[in-house]
Order: C-alpha cells, then structure tokens, then sequence
C-alpha cells in the first residue's frame, strides 16, 4: 500500500495525520488462499469448473475474519496515546481487538444480506455482464451517469450495489481514518449523493464513536438500499429522496433559489462536530452553476468549524472542475490527497471483478478535505 500526499495541505492538519506505515498489518491479514492443483491446460474447462475453484478458494478465505476495518479512530488515537505516554501499543489491547472484530462481523453480515438479495432475481452472470456495461459508462460515458445510467436497470443497479458498494465503503472508510481527528470525532454526518449508503457508512465505521449520518439522494431505490446498508452495519442513519444541490449542509430541505445562491451570513455556529460527505457525486451536477453554489456552502460550512471530504475517482479527465476545487480548498486552508490502497476484497466483489475482467488490486481514488 502507498500513500501520495496531497499537494498542498496546512501543517495542522498534516501533523494530526497518522504515520503512513500503520495500516499495513490491518489490510493485509487475510491468508492467501491455497494454490491450486496442476491441471491439464489442454482440457476443456466450462464456467462451472471456474466457479467450482472460486468457490474453494472463498471457503478458504472465510476460515479467518475479514479485515474491512482498515483504522479505527480508537486505534489511531490510543496509539498516540500510548506513545506518548510510554505504554503499550494497542494492536494487542483486548479492547481495540473487540472494535476492529465488531466492525468486521458486521460487515461480513451487510455482504451476505447483500449478495442474497442482490442475486435473488439476477443469476451471476447477468450481474457480471452489467458490471462490464456500468464500468464502460464510469470510463468512457461518465456523461450519462448525470442522467441516471448508472442505475437503468436491475442489472445494473445489482453491480452498483454489489461491487462498486464496497469499493466506495473500504476506501472511504482508509481516507477517514488516515486523515485521523477531527474527522474521526465528529458527532454527524451529511451524506450528499449518499447512493447506497457505503460510503456515508465508512466514515461512521472509521470512528471509535460512530457518528449519526443523513443521507440524502435524488433516486428513491438508492434511499431503500442505504436504508438496509446502515440498520446492516448497525450505523444510525436517516434517509430521505432529495437533489443534494436543495439541501442545506444540514441535509434540511432548501428553497432551490437559496440553494442556488451564495451562502448570506455564518452558518448557524453549532456547524462543529458536523461532517459533509460527498463521495463520487459532485461530478453529476451537470449545471456548473449549481457546482460553484455547493462550492460555497462547504467552505462556509467549514469556515463555521464543519468538517467537508470530497471524494472522486483519480483519473484526471473524469472532473475536470477538480483544479479549480482544489485551488479553493487550498486557500481555504484544507488539503488534496491522493490514495492507492491495496487490500483484500470481499469474495463476492473479487469474484465479480474477475468475471468483470477488471483490476482492484488497488483501490485509487483522491479527495479534498478542509
């Protein structure tokens, strides 16, 4: 796993992050399954001797805890704690043990309700074939995804729940944790273009005290998916169908004219303890117009002692409104970060990503954060 520092980030907020060399034991714990046996090459070999393999090599892989948990906030603090104070580093603390196993047991319980439903109606192969179709629309159409292409369909709708899902949750959930106080104390969380709940639920599971999170997204089957997300990793949560560009940073419901226009005034000064989340969303506001009033409400948000993460994929030409983002944020006083994270996937997703004929070896992605 490697960490590319943002390019520009104010030193406070530098020196509260974590050491960049601590995570690696905590995402790479999982035994490699067994290797196969020799077979003949020349041998006809169908889709069910393949899936026959995976299977045996998920048994494998279940025999021990995942470790989704990347960094709880308890983790990240404790250990400060007890370097600073002489004392023992909490990796073998019984208590951080139990955070880190509770974390992980309800996760493994959100991807097997997840994988069941997903698949009631749906064979696998259906899925997969959908998984090819919305990863060509997220590369080479990411136009249409303003249009709501991404969700045209079960298909579709199966392998952005399935697999991209967890991608969004696991590398939310790394950033959080590696960006360490305040963000891993905050009391709430505004999930704007929440989707199905993963990513508003990896910030509230990096933290030591999950923190409550409001979901709000335009698409009311993303709203029925988030919902099962949250009550399946034991987050507290509301949801409610609405545009993320007529809320307020409060999630409450705004005129669209106010929503529209430049922030008049503080915010309210109870902002503190307050975090917006916006993950792989700001770049389907198709009117710059509306993208440049958000602009303003975070960093007015944040001005008031709120706490913003954007999150969007690294590929340069998927945003090109980032540049101009990141040089706000800057003079704001806030950071830009890239991530490349290796890491264990859930077998389901691992599955799909081969049959997809994809690659996250690594997951990548880049924020801002203020």
């Amino acid at each position: 796993m490697s960490h590319i520092g943002g390019r520009f980030a104010s030193s406070a907020m530098r020196s509260a992050a974590a050491e960049p060399t601590r995570l690696v034991v905590e995402i790479t714990t999982v035994d490699a399954p067994p290797p196969r046996a020799r077979r003949d090459d020349s041998a006809p070999r169908g889709w069910r001797e393949r899936e026959r393999e995976d299977e045996r090599g998920n048994e494998h892989r279940r025999e021990r805890t995942h470790q989704y948990l990347l960094l709880s906030r308890q983790h990240d603090d404790a250990s400060q704690s007890n370097r600073d104070s002489g004392g023992r580093h909490p990796d073998g603390g019984t208590a951080d043990r139990r955070e880190r196993d509770s974390v992980n047991e309800r996760v493994e319980t959100w991807m097997a309700a997840l994988e069941a439903r997903q698949l009631a109606d749906l064979t696998f192969p259906e899925v997969s074939r959908s998984l090819r179709a919305l990863s060509s629309t997220y590369v080479e159409r990411r136009a249409k995804l303003k249009e709501g292409a991404a969700l045209a369909g079960a298909g579709k709708r199966a392998a952005f729940a399935l697999f991209y899902g967890p991608l969004h949750f696991l590398l939310v959930q790394h950033i959080v944790a590696r960006l360490g106080r305040p963000f891993t104390t905050i009391e709430s969380v505004v999930d704007l273009g929440c989707g199905t709940g993963a990513s508003g639920a990896g910030w509230a599971t990096a933290c030591a005290t999950p923190p409550r999170v409001m979901g709000i997204d335009r698409h009311p089957w993303a709203i029925d998916e988030a919902r099962r997300t949250c009550a399946d990793l034991s987050v507290r949560a509301t949801f409610r169908v609405d545009d993320l560009t007529h809320v307020t940073m409060a999630g409450q419901p705004s005129e669209r004219g106010k929503a529209r226009g430049a922030t008049r005034g503080a915010p309210p000064p109870n902002e503190r303890g307050h975090g917006v989340l916006l993950a792989f969303a700001v770049n389907e506001i198709a009117d710059d117009a509306e993208r440049n009033a958000l602009r303003t409400r975070l960093l007015a948000h944040a001005g008031a002692g709120g706490r913003v993460l954007i999150v969007e994929p690294l590929a340069g030409f998927v945003a090109p409104w980032w540049q101009e983002w990141q040089d706000a944020f800057a003079a704001a006083g806030g950071r830009a970060d890239e991530w490349r994270v290796q890491v264990e996937l859930p077998p389901i997703v691992a599955k799909l990503d081969r049959a997809a004929g994809l690659n996250h070896r690594e997951l990548k992605g880049r924020s801002l954060s203020i």
